[in-house]
């Protein structure tokens, strides 16, 4: 995987499963990662200790109830490109 330094990536369902390996993937890569959860937030705390321990930054997100709004202000520009 190519450097990813400057980068942040939110990792939906991270906190345990492929989105947990997506993250740890992710941050090695050097990206820097938000953690979103659902239910989880200790394995979420968990994960980002992890990711912190690769001198990465990585914060846990509940964001879960902001995505349908998030979606409708990003759909006109998905549409652009």
């Amino acid at each position: 995987m190519s450097s990813l330094a400057n980068t942040v990536a939110l990792i939906t369902g991270a906190s345990r499963g492929i989105g947990k390996s997506i993250a740890l993937a992710l941050a090695e890569a050097g990206a820097e990662i938000a953690v979103n959860y659902r239910q989880n937030a200790h394995l979420a705390d968990d994960l980002c200790n992890e990711i912190r321990k690769l001198k990465r930054r990585a914060i846990p997100s509940k964001l879960m109830y902001l995505f349908p709004a998030m979606l409708t202000a990003w759909s006109p520009q998905l549409k652009k490109n």
